[in-house]
């Protein structure tokens, strides 16, 4: 366990659990617990990691080591930024000692203000007047999509289509870097509006995309530093025939179909009834005007006939056979009956 106190009062401990940070204060609180009230710090670098070593470089830096890390912690932006958010550099000593590990409180500044730091292989020197800040503008970075190891090419800036088997992708974001440096380059992301993450290898994970239209927003951490929030937009080509609204579309289409053959036969047999008491009617006028005229036809004919049935005294088969002669042959035999009868009544009279 190492601790420190910096130029502004605040109390810095590193552990097995990482590094955590307390602030300034003259009086303690009655329940005071340092999980409850101290701070962790940079927990993309420290979380669950040990610190073993804290000590102060001057007025405004910090100087923090963990196994495989020496890191320059400013403290001028951490309390400008009322420790939202700090500026730091972080130094990879693999990178001159393959095996080497800092040890606990092992940290000695000289009198050039150069940093040596010991470990099981030896001391570790560093002079900062040699570093060289990255002037990379990481609002922009370098981006690139893969899928099984295969790139996946935008369409537009920031739009890229995915196959709709490409449900699970990598992110690569490219880092400038700089020898005996870490690149020093952590993503803070979510994918449509969840809780951000933070990746602390460059690289992005997308696993299991389901919406056809997905809003990945990152933010870059560099030396500390966030950018402004970015986007990518990734739109998942969807198989229709794995959405439930696609089957509702077509059992839809099916309904109205089917209700549409309905109908149309429906009309087709009240057109077709239609038709048939319209014909139906037709006949029984038809019918009606051959029975009339026939009627008007036989009212003569039959006035006739009954004045000869009455004068003759004929039984009904002669007056039937008598209807059926042509209306010339009765009209003649009507005209001569009554000639007969009235020379049969003159005789008569002179008898």
């Amino acid at each position: 366990m190492s601790s420190e106190v910096d130029s502004h009062g605040g109390l810095w401990v590193g552990g097995t659990k990482g590094l955590f940070y307390f602030p300034s204060t003259k009086t303690l609180p009655t329940d005071f617990h340092p999980l409850k009230y101290f701070k962790a710090m940079m927990p993309e670098y420290f979380k669950n990691n040990l610190v073993s070593s804290i000590k102060l470089y001057n007025q405004d830096s910090l100087i923090i080591t963990s196994p495989n890390t020496v890191m320059i912690f400013d403290l001028k932006t951490f309390y400008e930024s009322k420790m939202e958010s700090t500026h730091y550099f972080c130094f990879d000593p693999r990178n001159s000692l393959s095996q080497f590990s800092p040890d606990q409180n092992s940290i000695f500044i000289d009198s050039k203000k150069q940093i040596w730091v010991g470990g099981d292989e030896g001391a570790l020197c560093i002079d900062l007047k040699k570093l060289k800040i990255p002037e990379k503008n990481y609002n922009d970075p370098e981006i690139q999509l893969r899928y099984n190891q295969s790139e996946i090419v935008a369409n537009q800036k920031s739009k890229y289509v995915l196959e709709n088997f490409m449900q699970n992708i990598d992110i690569y974001f490219k880092s400038e870097t700089r020898p005996f440096l870490y690149s020093q380059l952590f993503i803070k992301y979510r994918l449509n509006g969840g809780e951000w993450n933070i990746s602390n290898d460059s690289k992005v994970k997308i696993t299991n995309l389901k919406n056809r239209n997905n809003i990945l927003e990152f933010k870059t951490m560099v030396n500390g530093q966030e950018s402004e929030i970015q986007q990518l937009h990734l739109y998942l080509k969807v198989e229709l025939a794995k959405q439930p609204w696609f089957w509702l579309m077509i059992a839809s289409i099916g309904f109205g179909f089917i209700s549409l053959l309905l109908h149309l036969r429906a009309k087709a047999n009240k057109d077709k009834l239609q038709m048939q008491l319209q014909l139906e009617t037709q006949r029984k006028e038809r019918t009606y005007l051959q029975i009339q005229s026939l009627v008007n036809q036989l009212n003569p004919h039959f006035i006739n006939v009954y004045i000869i049935a009455l004068e003759k005294k004929w039984s009904w088969s002669e007056i039937i056979s008598l209807f059926n002669k042509k209306d010339s042959e009765i009209n003649c035999n009507i005209q001569y009956q009554k000639n007969q009868n009235l020379k049969q009544f003159k005789a008569s009279m002179y008898f």
